[in-house]
């Protein structure tokens, strides 16, 4: 289901304007869009939550989620993106331009940050904390190549729409694009439409439990499986 589609009315925005007898006064087009995007987080993070052998990803991303930047000679932190869900793998570019895998510390569990592995060398272990990750040990040049040194696999938040699009997809499957259009016209008639805020709940919760039954059932295997974005473009 597009985002919008004025003239057959099958988008997204018309069935909320459907669902919650409304229009572009009403329920203005800024805050549909903007319950839209929270319904499309909110099924991003239910896919990796629901599908752990399956690594969600919005097809309308145009790389894939794989973030890379520079090391910085004897530096520890280094921030995560804004948009991360969760951080699937960290590498490292050694010296001669080989990729390696770091090892997951879980940083309160260190007896003492400051001190583990305090002398600057080749990073053998990452630990997460608040937004950044730490290197241990910190980096030194020397041993490894700091320009785009620092790969980062993600599962990441889902590419969200603006009032102007049309066209546009919602970047999952075409069987399940209405919860979009029903989270967001649950959130509006919780307020507005208390008559037809439980009807829309109902079905918008029955979706919901589909989604996940679906989720559960593509799990085949015992390794993650990546979806890939239309680009090759790992910028």
């Amino acid at each position: 289901m597009v985002f919008s589609d004025s003239v057959n009315k099958n988008g997204l925005v018309e069935e909320i304007d459907f669902l919650c007898d409304t229009n572009s006064t009403s329920y203005a087009i800024e805050d549909k869009t903007r319950n839209i995007n929270e319904e499309l987080y909110q099924v991003g993070i239910s896919a990796w939550k629901h599908s752990p052998l399956w690594s969600f990803d919005d097809t309308n991303q145009t790389t894939h989620p794989i973030s890379t930047t520079t090391l910085v000679d004897n530096q520890a932190d280094y921030s995560l993106p804004t948009d991360l869900i969760y951080l699937e793998r960290v590498s490292i570019k050694d010296a001669s331009g080989l990729w390696y895998d770091l090892i997951e510390k879980n940083y309160d569990d260190l007896p003492n940050p400051d001190e583990f592995m305090k002398t600057a060398g080749r990073p053998i272990y990452f630990a997460k904390k608040a937004g950044s990750i730490w290197l241990f040990p910190k980096v030194k040049a020397a041993d490894v190549t700091l320009a785009a040194g620092l790969k980062l696999y993600l599962t990441r938040l889902a590419d969200p729409f603006v009032k102007t699009d049309t066209t546009k997809l919602p970047g999952f499957s075409a069987g399940f694009h209405r919860l979009l259009s029903l989270g967001a016209s649950e959130k509006f008639c919780l307020v507005n439409n208390p008559d037809r805020y439980t009807r829309i709940k109902l079905e918008h919760r029955e979706l919901e439990l589909n989604f996940i039954e679906w989720l559960k059932g593509r799990q085949r295997g015992n390794r993650r499986i990546g979806l890939s974005p239309r680009h090759e473009n790992y910028e």
